[in-house]
C-alpha cells in the first residue's frame, strides 16, 4: 500500500467528513479526492498536447503556489500520476526561481493567481493555475497507476 492507495481508502471510508481547514474555509475528503483526480488528468492531458506523449513516472512537476488545502492536492495529484514535485516558494529570486525549474526540468509550473504573472515571467513552461480550475462538483474517477516503491 501507498500513500495514494491510503488516501483512497479514507475518501472510500469518510467521504463526507472534513479533510482539510484552512484559512479559506473546509473541503471533504470527496471533494478533495474530485479535485485531486481532476487536477491528476488535467496535467497529463495538457504535458500530452504539448508533447504528443505520455508523461514519464520520471518527471518532475515544480509546485508555486501559497499553502493552502490546494497546495495539498498539488502534491497529491503529482503523486497520483507517479510523478515528483519541486516546491518553489514565491519569496525566492526570480533567478533562485528560475534555477529550480530548469535544473528539476520541470515542463509544468502549478501556480495561483498570487504566483502566475511571477511565473510566467520567468519561464515559458505550461502554467495551470490552481485558482482557475472549476469541477463543478463532479465525480472524477480515481486515476490507476503502479507506483512503485523505487519511483521517484
Amino acid at each position: 500500500m501507498n500513500l495514494i492507495n491510503n488516501f483512497e481508502n479514507i475518501v472510500s471510508n469518510y467521504e463526507n467528513n472534513i479533510a482539510i481547514i484552512d484559512q479559506k474555509g473546509n473541503i471533504t475528503y470527496k471533494e478533495l479526492n474530485n479535485e485531486i483526480n481532476f487536477l491528476s488528468n488535467l496535467i497529463l492531458n495538457k504535458y500530452y498536447d504539448k508533447f504528443k506523449k505520455q508523461i514519464s513516472n520520471e518527471s518532475i512537476i515544480s509546485v508555486c503556489i501559497d499553502r493552502s488545502y490546494k497546495f495539498i492536492s498539488s502534491i497529491y495529484s503529482i503523486l497520483k500520476i507517479n510523478c515528483a514535485y519541486c516546491a518553489i516558494s514565491y519569496d525566492y529570486p526570480d533567478d533562485r526561481i528560475s534555477y529550480m525549474i530548469n535544473d528539476t526540468s520541470s515542463e509544468i509550473i502549478i501556480v495561483d493567481n498570487k504566483t502566475e504573472n511571477k511565473i510566467k515571467n520567468i519561464s515559458d513552461k505550461i502554467l495551470i493555475n490552481i485558482d482557475k480550475i472549476n469541477i463543478n462538483n463532479k465525480n472524477y474517477n480515481n486515476l490507476e497507476f503502479d507506483i512503485k516503491p523505487n519511483s521517484l
